[in-house]
């Protein structure tokens, strides 16, 4: 999973969208029980189009714009999640 292609580096925009794509995957683990099926969906989502990203080294910017809005999203579960407590 690296961010270089056979040419050198990728653009900036394919290295932060390939890094965000492995935050968010990282940060569905820390979701509460309750957001089981928001993370698996999240994940599938994610994972593919972190593998087109990757594989095509560009990023659209609807990819872009759901990206954000997918991290947004974990980030609000998380911060209700320690409401709860």
């Amino acid at each position: 999973m690296g961010y270089k292609d056979e040419v050198g580096n990728v653009s900036e925009e394919v290295r932060e969208a390939l890094k965000l794509c492995d935050l968010i995957l990282s940060r569905i683990e820390d979701l509460p029980e309750r957001a089981f099926e928001f993370g698996a969906s999240v994940e599938e989502r994610v994972t593919s189009m972190r593998q087109w990203i990757d594989e095509k080294k560009h990023v659209t910017p609807k990819m872009k714009v759901s990206l954000d809005n997918t991290y947004a999203g974990i980030k609000k579960w998380l911060r209700e999640d320690d409401d709860d407590d």
